[in-house]
């Protein structure tokens, strides 16, 4: 199920699939979310239908 997330003023609206077991966002949208993606450590192997890689893994507080 995805829900939307009303968004702060002056902020971009996005959704989140609140069923999923993980959720993959790009640097650009993960640095936009507050993450600090110079400290990362991509270490989790993932695949997907491109072929194989390496995700960081991140586990929020909570998001507003």
């Amino acid at each position: 199920m995805c829900s939307p997330i009303q968004p702060a003023p002056g902020r971009r609206a996005i959704q989140f699939d609140t069923g999923a077991s993980a959720v993959v966002l790009t640097d650009v949208d993960a640095r936009r979310a507050g993450i600090d993606t110079k400290t990362l450590v991509y270490n989790v192997q993932v695949s997907t239908a491109n072929g194989t890689g390496r995700a960081a893994s991140v586990t929020l507080a909570k998001m507003e």
